[in-house]
């Protein structure tokens, strides 16, 4: 259930930018003038990506919902949508910092790789126009980059919307102070869980 709503949330938001170009396609299948194209790009553009940051900041913190306080799908996202209610914009501002330190962590950590990649191909251990086993092997070192690279920087990420759904949950719920209050052996699965939906 976490990796549907994961993907749902990822699927809406994608699905939101796609409708940038249906300006685009709308004006090109009706005939229109190479004007009428750049007016549609310049409007359907910039709303759709707004649209896109819009349906995933409201629906980011859904999966962390679904995992703590063990809800459906529907009332996860609607109870994602409650939580950042007025505080959207400290939402997408901690998300578009984090991507960014995660992009520019994932280059880095990308970059030894590309290196020894480029020294194969000077020392002419991979040609150029590599074929066969030496593509192969050069796709393999790119290949590696990446999972190390994403390996390191998605959980991260997740921490992240982790942190953003605890802070609202304490500013908003006072789930901290719930914790500290409630008696009993919170490592038990039921008491745990039960926690979390204590307040909702």
């Amino acid at each position: 259930r976490l990796g549907i709503v994961a993907l749902l949330v990822l699927l809406l938001s994608i699905g939101a930018g796609a409708l940038a170009v249906l300006p685009l396609i709308l004006v090109a299948v009706g005939g229109g003038t190479p004007a009428a194209g750049v007016l549609a790009g310049l409007l359907g553009v910039p709303l759709g990506l707004c649209l896109m940051m819009w349906l995933y900041v409201r629906g980011v913190l859904a999966p962390p919902i679904v995992a703590l306080e063990r809800v459906p799908l529907g009332p996860a996202l609607r109870r994602a949508a409650r939580l950042l209610r007025g505080r959207w914009w400290r939402g997408w501002g901690t998300l578009a910092l984090t991507l960014l330190a995660t992009w520019i962590a994932g280059i880095l950590l990308e970059i030894p790789l590309a290196v020894a990649d480029a020294l194969l191909i000077n020392l002419h251990v991979l040609p150029h126009d590599a074929e066969g086993l030496p593509r192969v092997l050069e796709l393999a070192i790119v290949v590696a980059g990446q999972i190390m690279s994403s390996t390191l920087t998605l959980p991260f990420d997740a921490g992240v919307i982790v942190l953003i759904y605890l802070d609202l949950r304490m500013r908003r719920e006072g789930i901290d102070l719930e914790i500290q209050t409630r008696t009993g052996d919170l490592t038990d699965e039921r008491r745990f869980f039960g926690l979390w939906g204590a307040a909702r």
